[in-house]
């Protein structure tokens, strides 16, 4: 077990600064020190993991070595069809870096640090119709990490709050709540072992730890330092208060997340509303700030890892609300979601991503975004035998959820046409029977089946609602974090206006202008990027 002796902060003098402690950060951290570079790391937040640590803890790695172990087809080529199909051809060098480099870095950090993944062959790319998608395997999970070892740092790491301590394959096989192994999961609670996002958080602060690197909490980056010649020579940084000089020889790398929690910014830049996001509350944009204020070019500032969002009232992280990323529930067979006209506008099933933009419809006419009150709706034969957020099946349902009796009953409490929704249901339910939706093709494609009940037929993704009581709960368009920030070419540098790199100034993750552009290809396509421009950043900068 580590006794950690925790850092006090002052004015002095590093080779390589990173803002920020996400998966991208300590890759960088990790791939400095073992460059030769002193290395701080700089956390705003009180606890180290940034966004990574709350995520599902996939990394979407194309072409990576498990791949190629088990003979998992998906080749690099096929990799570059796809992206360019979902991503565009606004950025086709920068694919190209990552399809060289990603299982470079997988491939490093498994070898280097504590932190190791496993193929999930059953997961599909997000379009897996896509030409060069895949049906598996590009997708690395976290395995379990034994997180004890960090002693007293570990109350200093964030977990996740929606995520219970199992990995992507034991829910493939458990599925619902009625077969989870919840002596596993209790054990693990009790003996420290992550999983999902902590586990690349605990274990990557564990290899920060073994290098002697400073990880610094409660430190915000304030400033950027700059010599006559633009060169990037350290930070400002705030800390309780007080303001401290840190200078850096070889390069700040900015890793501090988006803007997801900056309203100021979102209504300024997003390219539709935004009622929350499923982050850490601290991501208001510091990193694109400091870079905009020294002329830094920003670029993809409307787009978000977007995803629908629900709210249990009165839950909250940081003094902030929890939203809870609504995944599986909208698959499951037995669930629709509604606008306030009672209609359904969107394949339920379809990745989170995507589904979200369709809340940013904007109709000119009556000059609204009709979709932007949503709620999912759902039967008691649903409830008898799948969760919604916290709600256990079969459970009493707790009266933050609306109910009733017949579907204009429901309608009638949340403020929806009750003719549209009974029209909208019988003619779902219709479809359900015959197992094809004729108006949205739910159930039409693999990503749309993993989600869905293999157990029921004809389709795994569609079931009538119409054993009440009925339910409803809020549906809200969000943002796992925003994807728009400072621009930077293949190894990480930050670009000015003139499409120049800023001398000492590199970026990944959130903080950094992402080339995937509107699309999101895989899960873990928001950390496996993060962390292989993290890892080139501290390349470069140590090459410079």
């Amino acid at each position: 077990m580590t006794t950690y002796q925790e850092p006090i902060l002052a004015d002095g003098e590093f080779d390589v600064i990173v803002v920020g402690s996400g998966g991208g950060g300590l890759v960088a951290a990790i791939t400095a020190a073992d460059l030769g570079a002193r290395v701080a790391v700089l956390e705003r937040s009180t606890r180290f993991g940034g966004t990574t640590a709350y995520s599902g803890g996939k990394i979407w790695i194309p072409d990576n070595h498990h791949m190629r172990r088990l003979g998992i087809p998906g080749s690099r080529e096929a990799a570059a069809r796809y992206l360019l199909h979902v991503c565009g051809a606004d950025y086709p060098e920068m694919i190209d870096a990552y399809l060289q480099y990603a299982p470079e870095m997988a491939q490093y950090v498994e070898d280097r640090t504590p932190l190791s993944f496993y193929p999930c062959v059953n997961y599909p790319d997000y379009h897996p119709t896509f030409d060069g998608a895949t049906l598996g395997g590009r997708a690395l999970d976290a395995q379990p990490y034994d997180a004890s070892g960090l002693g007293d740092l570990l109350q200093h790491v964030r977990r996740s709050p929606t995520f219970l301590p199992f990995t992507h394959e034991e829910w493939e096989t458990w599925r619902f709540p009625a077969n989870f192994d919840w002596e596993l999961i209790g054990e693990r609670i009790g003996n420290d072992v992550v999983t999902t996002g902590a586990a690349i958080a605990a274990s990557l602060v564990q290899g920060c730890v073994d290098r002697g690197i400073a990880l610094y909490r409660s430190a915000r980056g304030r400033t950027l330092l700059q010599d006559a010649e633009g060169r990037i020579t350290g930070i400002e940084v705030e800390q309780e208060g007080q303001t401290y000089t840190l200078r850096a020889t070889s390069g700040v790398i900015l890793a501090c997340g988006g803007f997801d929690w900056n309203p100021d910014l979102q209504r300024r830049f997003l390219r539709g509303p935004a009622l929350g996001a499923a982050s850490p509350p601290g991501n208001e944009g510091d990193g694109i700030l400091m870079g905009m204020e020294i002329g830094a070019q920003v670029g993809n500032m409307s787009e978000a890892w977007w995803a629908p969002l629900l709210q249990v009232p009165d839950e909250t992280v940081d003094g902030e609300p929890l939203f809870r990323a609504l995944i599986n529930e909208r698959g499951l067979p037995g669930s629709i979601i509604v606008n306030r006209a009672g209609q359904r506008f969107v394949d339920e099933a379809h990745n989170y991503n995507d589904i979200t933009k369709t809340f940013h419809h904007f109709e000119p006419v009556a000059y609204e975004w009709p979709n932007l009150d949503a709620w999912l709706i759902f039967d008691d034969a649903f409830h008898q035998k799948y969760s919604v957020a916290t709600i256990m099946p079969g459970e009493q349902v707790p009266d933050w959820v609306a109910r009733a009796d017949t579907p204009a009953a429901l309608a009638e409490q949340l403020g929806i046409d009750p003719d549209g929704l009974e029209a909208t249901l019988a003619r779902f339910n219709a479809f359900a029977r015959e197992g094809e939706d004729r108006d949205f093709a739910r159930g039409g494609n693999a990503y749309d089946q993993y989600y869905g009940d293999a157990s029921v037929a004809p389709n795994s993704n569609l079931a009538p609602l119409e054993q009440p009581p009925f339910y409803a709960v809020k549906v809200l368009p969000g943002m796992l974090g925003t994807k728009g920030g400072l621009v930077t070419d293949t190894h990480a540098r930050v670009l000015d206006l003139q499409n120049t790199p800023i001398p000492g100034l590199y970026a990944c993750g959130n903080t950094a202008a992402f080339w995937l552009g509107r699309g999101y290809p895989g899960p873990g396509a928001s950390i496996g990027p993060a962390m292989t421009f993290g890892y080139l950043a501290a390349r470069d900068a140590m090459q410079g």
